[in-house]
């Protein structure tokens, strides 16, 4: 075994996304509420209210516990033009 190969000591855990370097391939298939909220850097409770909200795509109710799908999630990201979707007033 060559040391370029994936053992446990050079895999991240889930949820260890504040690193630089973040591949879509180090995130889980699916989130929770807590990974999603450290990704996008927002608090817990609006990362609950959002998927509550249908803000969040791929977003599900799994036995009790909301779930949100890796793919679903970086595919609306990587085509958000906008930093916020709320509108502005002019002045």
């Amino acid at each position: 075994m060559d040391d370029t190969s994936a053992t446990a000591s050079n895999i991240p855990p889930a949820g260890n996304f504040s690193r630089r370097g973040l591949l879509a391939s180090d995130l889980p298939f699916l989130l929770t509420v807590e990974e999603l909220a450290e990704l996008l850097r927002i608090n817990v409770d609006t990362a609950y209210r959002h998927c509550a909200e249908g803000k969040i795509p791929g977003a599900r109710k799994v036995c009790g516990s909301v779930r949100i799908y890796r793919d679903r999630l970086l595919e609306w990201l990587a085509g958000q033009d906008r930093v916020s979707s709320s509108p502005r007033k002019p002045r």
